[in-house]
Formats: C-alpha cells, structure tokens, sequence
C-alpha cells in the first residue's frame, strides 16, 4: 500500500472567507524535506531520524534539538518544524509541546487516522482550539456552577505523518498564527498540557502522605523546595486530585474489604496479630478489633490497671474508635488494642471485651478506668465482674461544670475527691441546698468509683482520669480528618503505635545509661533506687527520700517481733502515720496505703529504713512492673490462649504439605489443572463450614466482599445543617423571634421600619409561618385561627430551576414580569396585596404556593387562581431558613 500516495506534502493556505474569518499562515514540507519558500533548507538528513544537521565542526543544529535545549541555541520557532523527523510521534508531541510553553499556549492531541489499524497520521491542536457543545449552554437543571470556557476556535495546529519507506514521521503542516493572547512565561505552568506531576514528584507525596502531612503544607513544602510556585510542574488541584487517586485505589474493592485485607497482611507477617470483626445482616462491616503481638505482651505486664475511652470524628463512617492503654514501666502510654465499634449499646461493649479477653489468653484487668458511660459500665460488670471500675476525674468535673451552676459547689467537689469523703460531702450539699439535684444525687450514688476515700489502698498506676486516651485521641487527629476511610484510620493508628514505641525506646536508653545525681543525703538508699526504678519512677521516689527530712519521730513500739514506727510531718502534727516492721523477713507496712495505691514506698518506710539501717529496698517492697527489667525478656509472662499451640501445630503442618503440592502440581500442566482444581475445590468447601459455624446470614455468600458500613449515630445531639433543603422537614426546636409588627425575624418592634409593613393588613401577632394550613392552593378563610396569619409552603421544582436557586434572587431583579402568572387570568395580581386571595409565582426556581386569611380586597376573587400542572399535591413544607424567609418577604412586599 502506498502510504506516501494517500499522505503527501502539501501545502494550506487559510481562507480569506472562512467562518472564522481570521487569516493566518502555514508552514509546510514535502516528504523529502526539501526546501521551503523561503529557500532555506529545513533539514531532514537521512542519517539523522530527527531531522538535525550536522556542521563542518561536527555540532548538530535545526530539527528537534531547539526544543528544550536549554536556551544554549536561538528559541525554537515554528519554522523549525519543517523538515523535522521523529522516531516516533510521541516524540513529536514533546517537541510541539516545548514550542507552546515558550510561546505560551497548551498542546492537545487531536485527530488520528489509520490504515488497517496502522497509526499513519496524527494531529496536534493548540488547547483552545475548538468550541464548546451548544448543549451545555441550556441545562437549566444543572446545579454547580458552569465551567469556565477556555475553548475560542483556535486554529494553530502541527500536523504529522508517518513515512513507511523511511520509518519515521514527518511534519506535514504546521499553522502558527493563534486568535487569541498568548500567555506570558510567569502563567506558562498552569497550562493544561504543561501541568505533570512527575514520578519524583509522586514519590515525595506518597512518603508525605504516610506520615500524615497534610496535603496543603506538602504543596507549600515542595513550593518552597523548588524556588517558588511558578517552578513546580503542577497545580495545587493537581496535587489534591492524585492524592484523592491514591485513595481511591487503595480501597479500589471498598473499604472494608480493604481493611481486612490489610489486617489479614499483617497477621500472616506476624502470627501473633489477631483481629475480630463482625457483618450486620446486610453483610456490611460491624465492629472490629485488631490487637498486635507487642500489644499481647504489654498487656501481659501492665495490663493489671487499663484505661479505655471512645473518640468520634476519626472516620468519615462516624465510627466510635475505641483506644485500649495503660501505664508502661517508665509511666508512659502503653497501647493494648484498638476497635471501631457499630454502635456504643452494651450488646456490642460485651462483644468487645469478650473478644479482648480472649485474645490477651483470659487475663483480667484488676482496675478499669473509664469516662462513666452507663452501657460501658454495664460491660464492665459483665464481663470483669471482680474489676474495680474508676471513673475518669477530668469528665466528673466537667460534668459538674454542666450540670450544676452553683460555682461554690463546683471548689467542693474538687476536694471532695481528695478528703475524707462523707462527712464532708453531707455538709457541703446541705449548705448549698443541693439535695435534689438529680446529677448531684446520681453522681453520689457512684462515690465508690471516684472518691479516693473509697479508692485509697487500690493500685491504680497513677490513672485518675483518662487523660491518657484523651491525650491518644489529640494525636490521632492530628494525622486524620472526619472524612478519612477506615484504612487511613488503621494505618494513622498504626504510625501512633510506632511513635509511642519510640518513645519507649529512648525512655529505657536513657534509663539504662545514665546515672541521677544523689541529692537526697540518703545516698545508699537512693544509689538502690536509681539502678532498680526507671528515670520517671525513680522521680518520685526521690521525692518520698527528700520527705524523710520533713517527718518527725512520735514513737517506736513492739508487738511480738514486730516493731510500730509513729511519725508526723512537720505543720500537721495532729496526723499520726503507723508504719510496721517485721526484722525476721525485713516486711515493712504504712497505714497511708501509698504503696498500695502507688507501688512505691512512701517517706514513712524510708524514715523506718533509716533507722533500722536498712540501704536496700525490701523485696517485699519492690514492684516489678515499675522496674527498669519489667520487660526483660526472662521475665517475660507466656500468653496461653485456649488452643494456640495447637493451631500453630496445624498451621506448620498445613503448609508443609501445600508446599508439597505446590512442587508435585507444577511438573506437568495436566498435574497443575487438577491441582487447582483441587484447591479450589477444598478452598470453597472450608469456607462455607466457617461461615455456617460462625452463623451467617441467609442468601449471603460465605466469600462475598464485606460492604463499608453505614454511618453510625452517635450519642448526643445531632449537628444542624448548615444549608437550606427545600425538601427537609422544619426543625421546630429551631425559633427565632419574629417582629411583633410585621412578623419578619431579625428585629423587634421598637426598630422595625414603616417599609418592611407595607401591605399588612389588620393588627395582630403578624406573620407565623405554619406548615399543612389550609389546602395546598390556597386554604379558606376560616382555616387560619388570627386574621393576619400567613402560610407559605416551598416546592422542589427542578425543571424550572433557574441559576443560582433562592440566593440569587436580587432585589434589583424582582419586578412583577418575574412572576410568572401560573393562573391564566388575565387580572392576576402580584401577591402580597392587602387582600386575602393568594398567587403562585417562580422566585428563583422555587414554585411558592402563598396565600392569606384575611378578607380579599374590593375587585380580587376570594381564593387563588387555580394553577393546576405546575406543581404536584404533595405536602408542602415550609422553609427552615427563616433568613432567606426574611429576605424574600422584604423582596416580595415591594411590589404590593
């Protein structure tokens, strides 16, 4: 086939009377890349495929070496095309696109055309070349705004073709003259075909991304990097519109699917992490928990004392996140678990500690810190029946702040917490007159959880509140918005973990190697102390040394073999501590419980450590979880889960002989096929026996991708919108007071002005807008109750739905042609004159049905014209906006 036949040379000549009736100039070439009117020749060399020259020094000049050379040669002009040859068209397009953005204009790839599927031809438009569909000049229902128009009929273009002899492609033409303004060098970047993110750039994002930056501040970033916003390749909407790409891809089979794969990832990398998650009946995600083998381990240690608190705003799904923690050896925040619940009743806080028991091998906290939630309380009992279970300080007194207005209250339950808690209380509610309080009443009732009266002597790891948890949620928020996926969520929460581990890491470094400097006088005592407790440990027991110096001797008693020390501090010498001391087994006890509540020894025991010369701490007195070994791998607690070591027995075995089938089935094809076959076979057949035996739903497949879940309701009140629906029902909480004059909200009578009354007829309580009053096309004059009342009842009505809706109503626009008269009466009047028949009219593509109680006006009909087929009968409802109600009345009543 000859291609050169049907795709010469040619040369074009713009029309002097073409429809755009612009004249411009083309450039063109043969297929031998002879030369050109000018005399010139345009290169096209045969041993060069691009189409450069070689000079007598051995330099290369003209063809494609002027577009990007970096300024070295003369700037590329369209001339400079004539003649060139390309490897292949992309080339070409490069080359194009380098003309433009010197020039100032974007490049798009246009029309092709083939030869039995062969590329042969191939067209390179500039970007506003073209115009706009007449279709998208008429959608009255479109809602977003229109797009700007960048499309004039340019007809600046380069055409190309491929010569077959040759194997290259030439330029056929090329047209260089534009009809509109080129863009100068500063606007040259945000030209569409000059916008790329390279993968560089990606690469960058993507790490960015993974450690929670924000999108904004890593635009401002690589700005700032590269010299300036003119010197990155791509707009900040190019940047947010990859970042959202990468999201979508990263749960391409949805959300959940995606998070339990992920969690399935990590547990076959790590044996010991374990997840659990529930399907609702309709097959979506319920709850989930994930709970890694670190975790295990932390809780095997400190899991004796656990806090737990929900957070919300972390997924865009409104899903509670559940955080697990405790108080590691250097008393820092030790995570034993995460979960995103369904919802927060009691059914699904059982199924979540039920699990979390489980999955740490049956071990029970002895103490549970939580804010107070009754379905969490509820749990609790349940399920750590022998758990003291403590509520969070911090909430108790923002309740209180809440609940109770008397501030002089608010400073008695502060120190109610801390004292001798009965007496004091009694007083305090009875002088203030507080005994009918329902929140005072209620909050006595759970003393036992809150009052240290109650929880002295109980081993708490310093948790008063659950500062902790708030303090992880504060994090958390940091790296996610309310709209992130569950996935985002995971790996967040995963990048926390990371962090607080290091925080770790470097606790126990400098715990390790670095020596205190003794201060106390006590140096054997404190030297003990320095090497067996943490730095933050230690801290505090350094304090209770420095309070030996501060107790003053009372007396030394013996009973039996055991001897009773009497101290008192100095400025309380009404308060007498007993601290007991056994010789034989070196036992010492103080009666202010602050090793009990603490797991250190107060200054009472190392006042009685002094005196019986004692420069070692007692065994008997040494916790071990606060200890710099706790986590010493010797002593270390094994966790036995019902069934573990069986499992990984059968695991192991379940892939030494899949292996063996592996080696045997991939020999011969016939062996492969039946191979997987086979697999495929038994695959199914163990999913259905662990979908029925986990009770699955009828008519859902066993291996059926899990659905995202809906969006929760969370507890308390639900957020208002912000923006008007026309087809929402009326908040009634929501009121605003209206003028007694002439019943328009924002004002009061005293500064209601004469003009806003106009048309009002009789007196009265003026305007309520009511929903349901009357007919739906105007009611009588009896079903209104006040003479002056008004309804106004709004309909959706996309087909006449103009630009803008409701705020784009002016003021300046609203005259009586812009009510449109749906009656077909001739004498139809504009609404709102001082009679009672009402009208319907378009105001910014709302159909408005208004009408009056009052009685009609000398010359107008007693009810409203009929204007059946504009406007369907379904109820109306009024709109709970009552600012665009202020506005549209004021517009309205001009023109009575």
């Amino acid at each position: 086939m000859d291609f050169n036949g049907m795709f010469g040379a040619e040369v074009e000549l713009s029309d002097d009377n073409s429809s755009d009736g612009y004249c411009g100039r083309y450039y063109a070439s043969d297929d031998e890349g002879e030369e050109d009117e000018g005399g010139q020749d345009c290169g096209g060399e045969e041993g060069d495929p691009t189409g450069r020259k070689e000079d007598e020094h051995g330099n290369f000049s003209g063809g494609a070496s002027h577009a990007g050379d970096g300024g070295k040669n003369r700037p590329v002009v369209a001339e400079d095309f004539l003649g060139m040859e390309f490897v292949g068209e992309q080339d070409a397009y490069l080359a194009y696109k380098e003309l433009a953005r010197t020039r100032g204009f974007g490049v798009r790839k246009g029309d092709v055309g083939r030869v039995d599927g062969v590329l042969v031809r191939r067209d390179f438009f500039c970007h506003r070349q073209g115009t706009r569909h007449h279709k998208h000049y008429d959608r009255p229902e479109r809602v977003r705004e229109e797009r700007l128009e960048s499309r004039i009929d340019c007809k600046a273009k380069l055409k190309i073709y491929y010569d077959v002899q040759r194997s290259v492609w030439k330029v056929r033409t090329i047209f260089d003259e534009h009809n509109h303004e080129l863009a100068p060098a500063m606007f040259s970047h945000l030209l569409p075909s000059h916008r790329k993110m390279s993968n560089g750039d990606k690469a960058q994002v993507d790490s960015m991304k993974k450690f929670g930056i924000p999108t904004s501040k890593i635009m401002a970033y690589m700005a700032g990097q590269s010299g300036g916003y003119g010197m990155l390749q791509f707009t900040k909407r190019d940047l947010y519109n990859y970042v959202h790409g990468q999201r979508l891809a990263r749960i391409n089979d949805g959300d959940a699917a995606a998070t339990i794969s992920y969690l399935e990832g990590k547990a076959n990398a790590d044996m010991t992490t374990v997840a659990r998650y529930t399907r609702t009946a309709d097959n979506r995600l319920g709850s989930i928990l994930w709970v890694d083998g670190e975790m295990m381990s932390d809780y095997q240690l400190f899991g004796d004392v656990m806090a737990f608190d929900s957070t919300y705003r972390s997924n865009k799904y409104k899903k509670p996140l559940v955080v697990f923690s405790g108080s590691n050896h250097h008393k820092q925040t030790a995570i034993f678990g995460f979960a995103l619940l369904e919802d927060e009743e009691v059914r699904t806080y059982r199924w979540l500690l039920l699990n979390l028991v489980d999955v740490m091998g049956e071990k029970m906290p002895c103490v549970v810190v939580t804010y107070g939630d009754k379905a969490m309380r509820t749990a609790i009992a349940e399920v750590f029946p022998a758990a003291r279970h403590r509520l969070c300080g911090w909430h108790l007194e923002k309740n209180c702040v809440q609940r109770v207005k008397d501030t002089e209250f608010r400073k008695v339950f502060k120190k109610a917490m801390y004292v001798n808690f009965e007496e004091y209380w009694k007083k305090a509610v009875e002088s203030l007159g507080l005994q009918n309080n329902s929140w005072v009443q209620s909050t006595y009732e759970l003393k036992e959880s809150w009052a240290t009266a109650y929880l002295r002597g109980t081993f708490c790891a310093g948790y008063r509140t659950t500062s902790r948890c708030e303090g992880i949620n504060a994090y958390i928020k940091g790296f996610l918005k309310s709209t992130d996926s569950i996935l985002e969520l995971v790996h967040s929460l995963d990048r926390v973990v990371k962090d607080y581990r290091n925080n770790e890491v470097t606790a126990q470094f400098y715990s390790t190697y670095y020596s205190p400097v003794l201060t106390t006088g006590l140096d054997s005592i404190e030297l003990f102390a320095s090497k067996l407790y943490t730095r933050a440990v230690f801290r505090e027991v350094k304090k209770q040394i420095k309070g030996v110096a501060t107790l003053l001797f009372r007396g030394r008693d013996s009973i039996s073999t055991t001897v009773v020390y009497k101290f008192s501090r100095m400025g309380a010498p009404g308060t007498i501590h007993k601290v007991l001391f056994d010789p034989d087994d070196k036992k010492i006890q103080c009666d202010c419980s602050m090793w009990n509540s603490e797991g250190i020894p107060c200054s009472h025991i190392f006042c009685v450590m002094k005196y019986e010369g004692l420069e070692q701490i007692p065994d008997s007195l040494i916790l071990r979880r606060w200890c710099k070994d706790a986590k010493d791998s010797s002593r270390m607690p094994v966790i036995t889960r019902p069934g573990h070591e069986g499992r990984m027995l059968r695991y192991a075995a379940l892939c030494s002989a899949t292996s063996l089938v592996a080696r045997l089935g991939s020999e011969e094809v016939e062996d492969f096929e039946f191979a997987r076959e086979s697999i495929a076979s038994v695959l199914e057949k163990l999913r259905h026996r662990i979908y029925e035996r986990a009770g699955g739903q009828p008519g859902m497949s066993a291996w059926s991708p899990m659905k995202d879940p809906v969006v929760a309701r969370t507890k308390g009140a639900p957020k208002r919108k912000k923006d008007f629906d026309p087809g929402s029902q009326p908040d009634v909480r929501e009121k605003r007071r209206c003028c007694t004059k002439c019943g328009i909200p924002g004002h009061t009578k005293r500064t209601c002005s004469g003009d806003c009354a106009r048309g009002v007829s009789g007196v009265g309580n003026g305007v309520s807008p009511t929903v349901g009053k009357g007919s739906l096309h105007g009611p009588s004059a009896s079903s209104v109750s006040q003479p002056t009342e008004r309804g106004y009842a709004f309909e959706d009505q996309t087909s006449t739905q103009g630009e803008g809706g409701l705020n784009n109503v002016s003021s300046a626009a609203m005259n009586t042609s812009s009510m449109v008269n749906r009656s077909g009466s001739p004498s139809w009047r504009p609404p709102f004159c001082g009679g009672g028949s009402g009208g319907t009219f378009f105001l910014g593509g709302q159909h408005i049905h208004q009408f009056y109680a009052s009685q009609p006006c000398s010359g107008h009909q007693s009810e409203p014209p009929p204007h059946e087929g504009h406007c369907n009968t379904s109820t109306p409802t009024r709109a709970t906006n009552e600012d665009l109600f202020e506005r549209w009345l004021l517009q309205v009543r001009g023109f009575s």
